[in-house]
């Protein structure tokens, strides 16, 4: 019961300091996991992550591009389901769109390290914040 409470406790003394602090602008820091969001511009718990390395396998050797003809052919296969069809076409024109984004694309296991450069995925609005050392490379 002791460590129950204790956790209740300190996780009602952290919501308090994050509603203290929502009206602050605490500048983005790779030594902060609360400051303000450079995309929504909220004040709020930021989740760090380590980037790793996974080659690319296929054919060309090269990143996979679509285009918006792509997407027209994906918008128009008669195999897909009408929820399959949104699922699918939604996913691609995200990416088609240049935005950044994390997903669960397939399951992937790397012992290639990228280091000095780091991610953090904003709470508020899940979107990722792209670091090199110390410095914001994305969004600019």
């Amino acid at each position: 019961m002791g460590a129950a409470f204790s956790f209740a406790h300190n996780a009602a003394i952290v919501l308090t300091e994050l509603d203290s602090m929502a009206d602050q602008n605490i500048e983005p820091s790779i030594e902060r996991t609360i400051f303000t969001c450079p995309h929504c511009q909220e004040t709020g718990r930021q989740a760090w992550f380590n980037l790793y390395a996974d080659q690319i396998r296929n054919e060309q050797g090269l990143p996979l591009r679509l285009g918006e003809s792509d997407l027209q052919r994906l918008r128009d296969n008669p195999t897909f389901s009408e929820d399959k069809r949104k699922q699918v076409v939604g996913y691609w024109e995200r990416v088609v769109s240049g935005k950044v984004f994390v997903d669960r694309w397939a399951p992937c296991y790397s012992e290639l390290f990228v280091a000095n450069v780091s991610l953090s995925i904003c709470h508020a609005c899940e979107d990722p914040v792209i670091w090199l050392r110390d410095q914001i490379i994305h969004p600019v």
